[in-house]
């Protein structure tokens, strides 16, 4: 095989499909796996070094999967890199640190928001696949009716402080992005401060983060936009935090992003950046807690005799799936709509979550199970984290009323 490759041509190339579309193996190797990605409708795209290979997965339906295994001479698996790396617009020449950047491809009319990183054997890649035909709504969210009706009054109000937390690839991003949706665009003035920016989306001015644009920068200067409604992709720092609970009192919607395992961490997390207890207290609109979880095929799904159904083992209106017996992602969501000004000034994660919460993570993989719409072991699951969470904090003798988690 021919290896005079033109590093330098090739970082000059106009864009990602000009690099992809190159008639020779390193090009078509990696336009294959992103065309079968595409056609697979996987969430993600993971491309990892070993030793002797470089392994290809992609995450359908929430699972890992092994499409390929390069195994290629050294020699070769480096220009393999190296050309993926300028499909993505990675410097080429840095391999000792994490690089990440957004791009688009014609030929999956989609974006990706990739990252690479060093490894043992060499640089390791994740892509986050945004198709750019499918714009959220909420209502392709699949968020229970109750959720939905409450979601929507929150991003009609004027002002307040909307935040959505969970773990990477939770949903909480798309959920965001399908509020958005929900506004209209055209008689306001919609700013969003992402890193990166994943989707674009009608209407919106919006702004990617830089080492000279940070994110306590980028809302202050959106504050002097005459914004209604920010959009913050994430929240990480007390300045940041603060700045965003000001703009919900000063009259603005605010919609954000935080890194916890619950509602409560929501407050938990705002109090622990030093955020003032009563600027939370006075703009905590909607917060909510979600996890994505595997959505049984309603056609072969499996009774459960201990309530609750399995996994089937697959039939004609699964089959388009990857994996048997499933049809597609479920969320399963926590909230709070309007928690009361005492339980923040007086916060207390255990009394939190017994007063404030309408739903609870535990209850609504109960009620999914019951339903049939998930498996009865990923409910078993939450029953024994909740059970646990209960043994590490027993009861207390608190003189207050409760809330019933439906």
């Amino acid at each position: 095989m021919v290896m005079k490759d033109s590093y330098l041509s090739i970082a000059k190339a106009n864009s990602s499909d000009d690099v992809i579309e190159k008639k020779d193996f390193f090009s078509m190797t990696w336009k294959k796996v992103f065309e079968e990605a595409n056609g697979s409708k996987a969430s993600d795209i993971h491309i990892q070094q070993f030793e002797d290979s470089i392994r290809v997965r992609l995450r359908i339906l929430g699972e890992l999967c092994i499409i390929q295994e390069i195994l290629e001479t050294p020699e070769i698996r480096t220009t393999l890199i190296n050309r993926l790396k300028s499909l993505c617009h990675f410097e080429l020449n840095v391999n000792d640190e994490a690089q990440d950047r957004a791009f688009t491809l014609k030929l999956t009319n989609s974006r990706y928001r990739g990252v690479v990183t060093p490894g043992v054997f060499g640089e390791n890649f994740v892509f986050r696949i945004i198709r750019e035909e499918e714009l959220p709504t909420i209502k392709n969210c699949l968020l229970p009716e109750n959720i939905e009706k409450d979601l929507l009054y929150a991003i009609n109000r004027k002002q307040g402080f909307i935040c959505i937390t969970g773990p990477t690839g939770s949903g909480k991003s798309t959920t965001l992005q399908a509020t958005l949706m929900e506004i209209s665009r055209i008689k306001k003035n919609v700013i969003t401060i992402e890193d990166p920016v994943e989707r674009i989306i009608p209407d919106v001015v919006q702004q990617q983060i830089t080492p000279k644009l940070t994110w306590a920068k980028a809302i202050k200067a959106a504050m002097r936009q005459d914004p209604d409604v920010i959009l913050i992709g994430e929240i990480r720092d007390h300045e940041s935090a603060s700045l965003a609970l000001e703009a919900a009192q000063t009259g603005h919607l605010v919609l954000s992003t935080l890194h916890t395992n619950d509602v409560s961490g929501i407050v938990d997390r705002l109090i622990g950046l030093g955020v003032d207890r009563k600027l939370i207290a006075d703009n905590l609109l909607f917060i909510s807690a979600q996890r994505l979880t595997q959505k049984l095929c309603p056609n072969c799904r499996i009774k459960n005799p201990c309530g609750g159904f399995d996994i089937g083992n697959g039939c004609n209106d699964c089959s388009h799936s990857k994996i048997k017996g499933i049809i597609g992602r479920q969320p399963i969501v926590e909230y709070s709509l309007h928690p009361d000004s005492d339980s923040i000034m007086n916060f207390d994660k255990i009394r939190f979550k017994s007063t404030q919460l309408k739903t609870s993570l535990f209850s609504e993989a109960k009620r999914l199970s019951l339903e049939g719409v998930i498996a009865a072991e990923e409910a078993d699951q939450w029953e024994k984290k909740q059970v646990w969470q209960t043994n590490q904090n027993p009861p207390q003798n608190l003189n207050h009323g409760h809330v019933n988690i439906q």
